[in-house]
């Protein structure tokens, strides 16, 4: 399959009354449709200001983002903006740790977000990652120490929160003013803690693109164009 495949495909449903709807290919593994779609997302994109996509897999493989970013460059990128601003990428909970603990060994977590706290939750983290993987190894399908897991990452967040909401100067709790106010930060503000926060936790402005697109439900995710896997949302409340 090509891109000039799937523009055929979209074409026919717009005629027809059914963009939107749901469309199911036949086509066999290897037939190049992630690389085609990819192409034709980001020329759609390109064409149409209005055009928005999810792309949802459970193959890594399946969305390469160097790829996609190539896609993005070859359209018209002053018009629309740089890849960043119209792809979110949102990743799995293990992907997501692994992105974590590897800026902290680097040291690439930005001095503002930083924190004695945030460095006693990363350890603990890590201390959870190794348990959670261990179990992994011996069945991949078992659910046992998943939620350790989970809560040792949600400490990351909330330890990340709490020096995000003294940057931008809001209070604990987090109420929904106070998230709109942080995700305006994330959103327009090219900080080292912005840049650093939309790449691992991109979820956390979602709520300004859903008032940016106000005729979308609050709680979904807007963008220009988007590629999805699953994440964990970001903001700061409780389980």
């Amino acid at each position: 399959m090509n891109e000039k495949d799937f523009s055929q495909l979209y074409d026919a449903l717009v005629e027809t009354g059914n963009s939107g709807k749901l469309m199911t290919l036949a086509a066999p593994t290897g037939s190049g449709k992630s690389y085609a779609v990819t192409q034709f997302l980001c020329q759609q994109a390109a064409k149409d200001q209005n055009f928005h996509a999810f792309f949802v897999t459970d193959q890594k493989k399946n969305l390469r983002i160097d790829d996609f970013q190539k896609a993005w460059t070859r359209v018209d990128v002053e018009k629309r903006g740089a890849f960043e601003k119209n792809v979110v990428i949102i990743h799995s909970l293990r992907d997501t740790v692994q992105e974590l603990l590897e800026a902290d060994e680097k040291g690439t977590i930005p001095e503002g977000l930083d924190s004695p706290k945030l460095q006693t939750t990363l350890s603990s983290l890590r201390r959870q990652q190794k348990l959670f993987d261990l179990v992994q190894q011996q069945d991949e399908s078992t659910m046992v120490g998943l939620s350790e897991f989970s809560k040792a990452e949600f400490a990351v967040r909330q330890a990340i929160a709490e020096k995000l909401m003294r940057i931008v100067d809001v209070n604990s709790p987090l109420d929904s003013e106070g998230k709109s106010v942080i995700s305006h930060y994330l959103t327009t503000r090219d900080t080292p803690e912005a840049l650093w926060m939309n790449k691992i936790y991109p979820t956390a402005n979602i709520l300004i693109y859903s008032q940016r697109y106000a005729k979308y439900p609050s709680n979904t995710c807007i963008t220009r164009l988007m590629g999805i896997l699953v994440r964990p949302a970001w903001a700061p409340t409780r389980r």
